[in-house]
C-alpha cells in the first residue's frame, strides 16, 4: 500500500516534476525505470497534457543521459595510453547502424546504460549520439504517456518484483565486461580486418578478441593489471 501511495505522489509534481524527475533518473546509471512510472501516473490523471509529457519528459531524459555521456567521456580521456586504440572503435561507430542502435535503445524500456556508458568513454561523436537519443527518449516518454494507468501497472509490477535488483547487479557486471572490451579489444586490428577481408572476417577477429578480454586473458589487459600492481608497489 505505502508504494502505491507513493506512486500515486508523483501524479501531483506536474510538468516540472516529470522534467526534474526523468533528468535526475537517466543521470543515474541502471535507475530509469522509476521515472517511467513517474510519467505513466502523471500521463493517467491529466490525459489532455500528454504531447507536452512527451516532450518534456523526453527531453529532461535526454539531458540526463548527455550528463552521464559527458563524464563517462572525460573519464575516457583521462586513458591517454587508450586513446589511439578508441580512435579507431570510432571509425567503426562512424557506420549508420550506430544510429539505429542508439535509438532502439532509447525507444525501448531497455538498459540503454550497458550501450552509452562505453560510448561516452570511447569519445564517441556528440551529435551522433544526441540526435537518435532525443527521437528515442522522446518516443518512449510519449508511448508510456499514451498508455498511461496500463503502463503504470506494467512498470509498477517492475518495480516491485523481487527480481528487479537481481537483474539491475547482471547489468551492472555486462556493463563492466563492456567496458572492458571497449578499451582493450584490438580495435586497429578489427579495423584493418574490416577494411581488407570485410565483415565476416572483421567479426571473427572481434569475437576472438573479446573473448580474451572477458576472460581477463588478453596480453593488453594483462599489460595493464601489470602495471596498476607495479606502481601500488613503488
Amino acid at each position: 500500500m505505502i508504494k502505491i501511495d507513493i506512486l500515486s505522489l508523483f501524479s501531483n509534481i506536474g510538468l516540472e516534476g516529470v522534467f526534474f524527475g526523468s533528468l535526475i533518473s537517466n543521470a543515474i546509471p541502471y535507475s530509469a525505470m522509476p521515472y517511467l512510472a513517474l510519467v505513466a501516473a502523471y500521463s493517467a490523471t491529466s490525459p489532455n497534457e500528454k504531447l507536452i509529457v512527451a516532450i518534456t519528459g523526453g527531453v529532461g531524459a535526454t539531458l540526463g543521459k548527455l550528463l552521464l555521456y559527458g563524464i563517462t567521456r572525460v573519464a575516457g580521456k583521462g586513458l591517454k595510453n587508450r586513446k589511439q586504440n578508441m580512435q579507431y572503435l570510432n571509425l567503426l561507430l562512424g557506420a549508420k547502424p550506430s544510429f539505429i542502435t542508439i535509438f532502439l535503445f532509447a525507444a525501448l524500456p531497455l538498459p540503454d546504460d550497458v550501450v552509452y556508458i562505453p560510448l561516452g568513454l570511447a569519445g564517441f561523436s556528440f551529435l551522433k549520439f544526441l540526435i537518435p537519443l532525443l527521437i528515442g527518449k522522446i518516443f518512449l516518454v510519449g508511448l508510456v504517456a499514451f498508455l498511461g494507468s496500463r503502463a503504470r501497472f506494467l512498470i509498477e509490477s517492475s518495480i516491485h518484483s523481487g527480481l528487479l535488483p537481481i537483474a539491475i547487479l547482471a547489468m551492472i557486471i555486462f556493463t563492466i565486461e563492456l567496458i572492458l572490451v571497449v578499451f582493450f579489444v584490438n580495435w586497429m586490428n578489427v579495423f584493418q580486418v574490416y577494411n581488407e577481408e570485410g565483415f565476416k572476417v572483421a567479426l571473427k577477429v572481434f569475437l576472438k578478441e573479446t573473448y580474451l578480454v572477458v576472460t581477463l586473458n588478453h596480453p593488453d589487459l594483462k599489460k595493464w593489471f601489470n602495471e596498476r600492481r607495479i606502481s601500488k608497489k613503488l
